[in-house]
């Protein structure tokens, strides 16, 4: 509005910085204070009522100038266009799957294993004929796993060998692009190995070995030939050790 457009130019007259506060006020006293008497102009009105010797505080000036002015819309104010966006339950969707495990340690050998096998399932996947223009409601991140991984604990000993394999799956929807394309990673497996030896001074030293197949990571849209990210990765070696006292 006018008045708001005032206040912005007085307030930088004066150095006194736009907020909400100062804006209100600054418009409120452009139209309620007759600037045409000597000595009662917007600036003037305003620096004192904010002067930081005085005695009347920023806030109690703001509470004031509110309690007393109102600020009036004019002719010339545009109409105010509110966008609102708030989450909203618009959707529904079942997740169902199951789950098998087991752990088992086979008398006092020291070999065992640990194992489970997930099975996951929705019932609103991604279509990938659809229109590639419009957005789709899918469930993402739903996938098939398997974890099998053998254990020896015994005596100062300590090993592990685990094979982790997890399908491939629906990681984004309605990706930010000229098309409303879907991102899939592809099905990856895993090895990782682990060993631990603790000597009698109480050091433990261990060796881990991580993605010993040197699975890579890929990620591809509405088809498995439409890949648009592929990264090779190495298998990664650490060697630690360990002192308790």
């Amino acid at each position: 509005s006018a008045a708001l457009s005032q206040a912005i130019t007085e307030l930088a007259a004066i150095g006194v910085g736009q907020t909400e506060d100062t804006l209100h006020s600054m418009a409120a006293i452009i139209q309620n204070v007759d600037d045409t008497t000597p000595g009662d102009t917007y600036q003037a009105t305003l620096a004192a009522s904010l002067d930081k010797d005085g005695n009347v505080s920023e806030q109690v000036f703001f509470d004031n100038t509110f309690g007393k002015y109102n600020v009036e819309s004019e002719a010339t104010d545009p109409e105010l266009i509110f966008a609102l966006q708030s989450p909203t339950n618009s959707k529904d969707a079942e997740i169902y799957g199951f789950e098998i495990a087991s752990q088992h340690f086979f008398a006092d050998t020291g070999f065992g294993y640990q194992f489970n096998y997930t099975i996951v399932e929705g019932d609103i996947g991604f279509n990938n004929g659809s229109d590639p223009s419009e957005d789709q409601f899918a469930l993402p991140g739903l996938s098939d796993t398997l974890n099998l991984v053998g254990i020896y604990e015994k005596d100062n000993l300590s090993a592990r060998i685990a094979y982790n394999w997890r399908d491939d799956f629906l990681n984004r929807v309605n990706r930010p692009a000229s098309t409303r394309n879907p991102e899939y990673i592809a099905a990856v497996e895993q090895v990782d190995l682990n060993v631990s030896y603790e000597l009698d001074s109480g050091v433990v030293l261990a060796l881990d070995a991580i993605n010993l197949t040197g699975e890579g990571l890929r990620k591809y849209g509405r088809n498995e030939n439409a890949a648009f990210f592929v990264q090779e990765l190495d298998p990664r070696y650490v060697l630690s050790a360990r002192y308790s006292f």
